[in-house]
């Protein structure tokens, strides 16, 4: 509701616009007309200062990305709220053209009409077309005047031009209308074109593909415009008014100032805004057609938030219902949608202005509204522009600066004025009757200032003065009583307020608050708080009570507690100065500042502030000036009255994306094109990317939220220089000052209460480096530095290395000549060690020789040769197991100590008691230790030996072992002739001896003490005194950390086959051999048979095991393995006994080449090498050995080795003959080579079971093999032959068939490959013992017959061997 009838409602236009059009065309035509009505909107100003070069404004439009484009004399200008981008189009000549109107299509193209042709522009890639008259490309138009331009639902455009209209189609078609000039065009709803050509109006008929016109009488002068609004209704706008026509009706409604209703006939534009009302835009205003009335919003001097040019030419309303007006002279004009939040009254711009302007009480009453003033009297406000003015000196009111007003329940008008004391008009009455300070009607007033005036709801009437205290006013006798009680007499009164529970309220200035009690007859209390400039009084919904202050802020009473919250400035509030408060009916509470009107919940933790800049008169308002009514708050202010309608607030959309606008690079604005760092919008870039000389640059952007541009505030982070965000004040563009190369992401959000928005708009900013910066660069100056370093590095390198050499090579060549020198005493001493027992044994060998042994001397001479051969041999083992040290391990056992050192001492009894030496042994029984029992005997073998060489005739030697903690410490002391203490720490050294020639010693023994101790992780020690003792000994650890054998590594894995060397093999085979003469004859008989290969390259070795094994076996014998390997190949060989080191091919890859392949691998090998190493085990092993040997061996041994495989081979072949062939499964678990070769020639057989033609013959087409090769290797694993073997597989079969099934014999005959029942039969008999009848008889009633039984008289039983070899 308006009280000078301005606004309605616009739910009421919304519903009733159509009915409202209808009507005001009846009422036009009854000649009924409603009087123009001039009002007054607030407008803000958009020219020069702002940016707007040109104030002429042609046409107002806005695009899909939600900028304003304003077309003028000299270009386009597009519009973000902030700033302004400018457009200029040239003509060939280079003039700047001027821009008519800006159209966007649907495929967001921009397309500016001119006085020069029309141009399109690309906001993606910026690239720009020009259509002319008189160019061909694109394609050329009608006119290079180009007033209008539409598109239609198809996608075509039509142009509007000096000589017609063009319609360019989407595929490049163009029809031309020659209609001569056409101001404007207009798609109605229905898609027809519509073209004002001159007077006339014309719509193209879609049948005749022509214009046609439309006969409309009261149109007359060139037409500006046509618009359809809502209710699909015709407006045409002329140089002669305007004109509304009705499709429907058919009848015309014209606007003119011959009607009233204009005050100039020239109108340019029409547009309809949201709420149904229609704006036109004329030389002499706007002009608002509404509810059936028309308003004039015309120039008002002196009021600067008005209508600044009457020659208004264009209008907008945007898509948040702003409304957009261009003039000739005043730029452009906007009234902001949230502008209509406010209404004015009373204000210097007002048709019913107050002089004073300076609003104080408020009330109402009815329909009417009261204001007071100060020092202009009083205003009433009534309906349809009722108003009445009451001044100083009018109706006995003798003062006009009135600073309360009230209507008590009586219907009495009362006022309270500054100096002149209090007034009533009573109800019915015009003239005022005063209650001035010692008049009759107020003989206790001492005062004139009264500054509050309450009517509670029982009734009373309380008067609140300027330093008199509070008064009440006695209906009975018409008099203003004082209120006592303890209430302070000088009282400063701002408000007085009723709450809604009765109690009165007292905002004091100077004082404390006071609170009357209704429910104690209005008892005075007074309530401490914390600050005394109140000025107004407020009651919150809650039951808190809000006091208004005038340098405080707002203090927030609780009465249930009596708790007082202070909130100021430093909390939120635009200002601590808050003049009055009102709660609004949605639960926000509103307040009047010196800094505007401020909006926020009852929580006090937002916070919205309406400033000049959002449409308000003034940012002053006035002490305790506010009312509501009817849901609308009223605040008195310092120009005016000010209404606030809060349903019809607009807030803020915090989704609204932000857009960025412009980059600005050393202060140049950059423009899209190819050639820039912008190849498209910068908002549609994936990367900004910069060279190094543009890293200062600046951003600009905005959220086209036009009208709260100055209430906003962004904040920016530029994530890669920090991750902080930042506000910026009053700003919409970040700027950046040589920012280093590099990859950055530029965010930015509006922000609102201290807080980040959520319509954060991201840009990432790639800022590329100098090229001496750039990766690469850096890359390869990384690479020559990295190079220059590595050669200075190279360089004093291999200068230290020379250095290190040189000092490397003098201590190599004294070491060298060290060893050298050990060396030489090594081989003088090792030559005498070796050259003692070899004499022993030549001497005596030569007197057999020449047979001049002594009678009875014989045993004694081959006891010498016996001996000192073993000693030779000892002495050898100690060399050789000095060198396998390289790769010893540990086989660990636990051991008895005393009955280790007890066997070691057997073996020197007989040298002790040559040299007459006593021995005595100190260990403890039940010491056991955990080592190597090999080593640790080797260990005490070398001890005893070296203490037996140094000691002479009746020296002692005494092995003492004991237990140390966790060590064993075991000590071999003697009392020989000692060592000298020069000497006694080098007896542990390779090669050492304590004399330049020792004849009992090579050098290492205690060297290889030394390392067979270590391995055990002990120690070796050793103490003497020349000519008394000597004592060696070591510490080695009780129990070892691990458990089992140490063993290589490299060979744990190892699939050995050690089937006939391995002791569990052996042991086997004792079952049939222990003991056994190997001259039986049985046994004589099969190794007749066997052939043997012997491969060595010592001629003497080879004739001697070659003599010795031809007294039983059939002997081969070669020295080197290639011709071995073509023996093996060509002929038939049964075991092969071949030496490892032969020149050309070694032992190893003869075994190797034997055992891989399939016509051979059934051969046994054995290897005879000098080195028993484990790894040269492994090593024989893998390659496929079957036994190992090592030299010097015995050949009785060598030869139980070879008696072990022919028996061997012998049972398998016997296992094998009696092998029952399963139907179900005719495969043999295959274990190696040999075995999978039987299953293939099993499984060839039974595949062929039935077929009586299938032979040897075929059998080796079948199996890839020849006649030979497959008779030996049957031979070798069966003892069969090819012919005996496919026999054998078909009785067994015939055997399994009779038992599960009841077919004739016959017929078995025939299904097991047998042509001839009757020698099936005599088969079956010689296999099995009996008939084929009497098999399947016997097995049917259950009898335990082994099938593999054999009928040959020489058959044994199973796993044995043939005659006598059994045990």
């Amino acid at each position: 509701m308006s009280y000078y009838g301005i606004t309605q409602t616009p739910e009421f236009m919304k519903k009733n616009m159509s009915l409202g059009k209808s009507i005001l065309i009846i009422l036009s035509l009854c000649g009924i007309l409603c009087p123009l009505r001039a009002t007054s909107l607030q407008f803000r100003h958009i020219g020069e200062k702002e940016g707007l070069k040109y104030t002429w404004v042609h046409h107002i439009t806005g695009d899909s990305r939600g900028y304003i484009w304003f077309s003028t004399m000299y270009g386009a200008f597009r519009y973000d709220g902030f700033g302004f981008r400018e457009y200029a189009f040239r003509s060939d000549d280079g003039k700047v053209l001027r821009v008519l109107k800006v159209f966007e299509d649907s495929r967001s193209n921009l397309w500016f009409c001119t006085d020069g042709g029309l141009f399109r522009l690309n906001p993606h890639d910026g690239s720009q077309s020009r259509f002319s008259s008189t160019l061909e490309a694109p394609f050329r138009i009608g006119s290079n005047l180009v007033e209008d331009i539409c598109e239609d639902d198809d996608g075509n455009l039509w142009i509007a031009g000096g000589s017609g209209v063009d319609c360019l189609g989407i595929n490049g078609t163009r029809a031309y209308y020659g209609l001569g000039r056409t101001k404007c065009l207009m798609l109605d709803s229905r898609g027809n074109v519509w073209a004002a050509v001159g007077d006339r109006v014309l719509t193209l008929d879609r049948e005749s593909g022509d214009f046609v016109q439309i006969g409309l009488q009261s149109v007359s002068g060139m037409i500006n415009d046509i618009y359809q609004d809502s209710s699909n209704d015709i407006w045409i706008a002329s140089r002669n008014g305007l004109v509304c026509y009705s499709q429907q009706s058919k009848q015309t409604r014209s606007y003119s100032v011959a009607s009233g209703e204009l005050r100039n006939n020239l109108v340019r534009q029409v547009i309809q805004d949201r709420n149904g009302d229609i704006w036109a835009a004329t030389e002499g205003g706007i002009v608002r057609i509404t509810g059936g009335r028309t308003e004039l919003v015309m120039a008002e001097g002196g009021n600067p938030w008005g209508l600044n040019d009457n020659a208004v030419y264009s209008l907008y309303c945007d898509s948040d219902d702003n409304l957009w007006v261009g003039t000739f002279f005043g730029g452009v004009n906007v009234r902001y949608n949230h502008f209509r939040m406010f209404d004015f009254m009373l204000t210097s711009s007002s048709s019913f202005s107050a002089s004073s302007k300076v609003l104080s009480g408020i009330v109402h009453a009815g329909d009417r509204l009261y204001a007071g003033t100060e020092n202009d009297g009083l205003y009433i406000l009534g309906p349809e522009g009722n108003n009445v003015h009451c001044p100083a000196g009018k109706d006995g009111l003798k003062s006009g600066n009135i600073h309360s007003v009230c209507l008590d329940r009586r219907g009495n008008l009362w006022l309270g004025t500054y100096l002149g004391g209090l007034y009533m008009r009573p109800k019915g009455r015009s003239s005022f009757i005063s209650f001035r300070s010692g008049s009759r009607r107020a003989p206790e007033l001492t005062t004139n200032n009264v500054y509050s005036i309450l009517n509670d709801s029982m009734g009373n009437l309380w008067v609140g003065t300027r330093d008199g205290g509070l008064y009440r006013y006695d209906y009975e006798t018409g008099t203003l009583v004082h209120v006592a009680g303890n209430l302070p007499n000088n009282l400063f009164i701002w408000d007085i307020f009723e709450d809604s529970v009765g109690d009165i309220w007292l905002a004091c200035y100077g004082a404390h608050i006071w609170k009357l009690s209704s429910s104690e007859g209005y008892a005075a209390h007074e309530v401490e708080s914390p600050v005394s400039t109140y000025v107004s009084i407020c009651e919150l919904s809650d039951g808190r009570i809000a006091f208004c202050t005038e340098t405080d802020g707002i203090i927030c009473f609780n009465p249930r507690d009596n708790s007082c919250a202070k909130v100021t400035f430093s909390f939120g509030l635009p200002d601590d100065t808050v003049y009055a408060a009102l709660q609004d009916d949605y639960g926000n509470l509103w307040f009047s500042t010196n800094s505007g009107l401020c909006r926020t919940d009852l929580n006090f933790s937002s916070y919205t502030r309406y400033t000049i800049c959002d449409g308000l008169p003034t940012n002053r308002f006035n002490y305790n000036s506010a009312e509501k009514h009817d849901g609308k708050l009223y605040f008195g202010s310092t120009n005016g009255l000010v209404e606030v309608d809060p349903c019809r607030e607009i807030r803020m959309d915090a989704n609204r994306p932000i857009r960025f606008n412009d980059l600005w690079i050393n202060n140049i604005r950059q423009s899209i094109g190819p050639d820039g760092p912008l190849p498209s919008d910068i908002n549609e870039l994936d990367v900004l990317r910069l060279e190094h000389w543009q890293n200062t640059f600046s951003i600009d952007f905005s959220n086209n939220m036009f009208g709260y541009n100055y209430g906003q505030t962004f904040a920016y982070k530029m994530k890669g220089l920090d991750d902080d965000w930042h506000v910026l004040d009053a700003s919409n563009r970040v700027d950046f000052m040589g920012l280093k190369p590099g990859n950055y992401c530029l965010s930015v959000a509006n922000m609102s209460e201290g807080h980040v928005m959520d319509n954060i708009s991201s840009l990432k900013i790639m800022v590329r480096p100098v090229w001496w910066q750039s990766t690469a660069a850096r890359i390869c100056l990384a690479i020559l530095l990295l190079a220059l370093a590595t050669w200075l590095l190279v360089m004093f390198v291999m200068s230290s290395k020379h250095r290190h050499e040189l000092e490397i090579e003098r201590l190599n060549r004294e070491k060298d000549k060290e060893i050298a020198d050990m060396k030489f005493r090594f081989f003088d001493n090792i030559s005498h060690e070796f050259k003692t027992p070899l004499s022993l044994i030549l001497g005596p060998v030569e007197q057999f020789m020449n047979g001049i042994v002594p009678e009875g001397k014989m045993d004694r001479y081959f006891e010498i040769i016996k001996k000192n051969a073993d000693k030779l041999l000892a002495l050898i083992n100690e060399l050789l197991g000095f060198r396998e040290l390289q790769s010893a391990t540990l086989s660990l056992s636990s051991f008895d100590v005393l009955n280790s050192v007890t066997n070691v001492m057997g073996r020197y009894e007989w040298q002790l008691e040559d040299k007459g030496i006593m021995v005595s042994i100190d260990v403890p029984e039940s010491l056991v230790v955990e080592a190597d029992l090999e080593k640790f005997e080797t260990i005490l073998d070398n001890l005893l030996s070296n203490a037996c060489k140094h000691c002479s005739k009746g020296d002692n030697v005494c092995i003492r072992a004991e237990k140390d903690g966790e060590m064993l410490r075991l000590t071999v002391r003697d009392t020989g002739e000692g060592i000298s203490p020069d000497k006694l720490e080098h007896i542990f050294d390779r090669f050492f001896t304590v004399k330049s020639y020792d004849m009992y010693s090579s050098g290492v023994g205690l060297s290889h003490v030394k390392s067979l101790v270590e391995l055990h992780g002990g120690r070796v020690f050793a103490a003497s005194k020349v000519g008394e003792l000597t004592e060696i000994g070591f510490e080695i650890p009780l129990h070892s950390d691990s458990r089992g054998d140490v063993q290589n590594p490299e060979c744990e894995t190892v699939s050995m086959n050690m089937e006939y060397a391995s002791d569990d093999r052996m042991h086997s085979l004792e079952k049939y051999f222990v003991e056994t003469d190997l001259d039986n004859g049985e046994y004589l008989k099969i190794a007749s048979e066997t052939v043997i290969l012997i491969v060595e390259d010592d001629s003497s070795m080879k004739d001697l095991l070659f003599d010795y094994f031809s007294r039983k076996y059939i002997v081969i014998g070669v020295d080197n393995g290639e011709a071995a390997s073509r023996l093996v190949r060509e002929g038939r060989v049964d075991i092969v006994i071949s030496d490892v080191m032969l020149d050309g091919m070694s032992g190893y890859d003869l075994c190797r080449s034997i055992k891989s392949s399939i016509d051979t691998s059934h051969i046994k090998v054995i290897l005879m090498t000098v080195l028993s190493e484990y790894d040269q085990k492994c090593r024989g092993y893998l390659a496929g050995a079957d036994s190992w040997i090592v030299k010097p061996f015995s050949f009785s041994l060598l030869e139980l080795m070879v008696r072990n495989i022919i028996v061997g081979s012998w049972i398998s072949r016997e296992n094998y003959r009696k092998f029952e062939i399963d139907l179900s499964k005719v495969e043999i678990p295959a274990s190696n080579a040999d075995e999978q070769l039987l299953n293939r020639i099993s499984s060839a057989v039974m595949d062929s079971i039935s077929d009586s033609e299938f032979n040897v013959d075929t059998l080796c087409l079948r199996i890839g093999m020849s006649k030979a090769s497959l008779y030996r290797k049957l031979k070798a694993l069966t003892g069969q032959s090819g012919n005996e073997f496919i026999q054998n597989v078909r009785l067994k079969y015939a055997a399994r068939l009779l038992i599960d099934s009841d077919r004739l014999v016959s017929a078995v005959a025939y299904d097991c490959g047998f042509s001839d029942p009757y020698y099936f039969s005599r088969a079956f008999r010689k296999l099995f013992g009996m008939s084929p009848k009497q098999w399947r008889q016997q097995h049917h009633e259950g009898t335990d017959t082994e099938i593999n039984r054999s009928t040959d008289a020489e058959a044994c039983p199973e796993n044995e061997p043939p005659g006598n070899l059994r045990e």
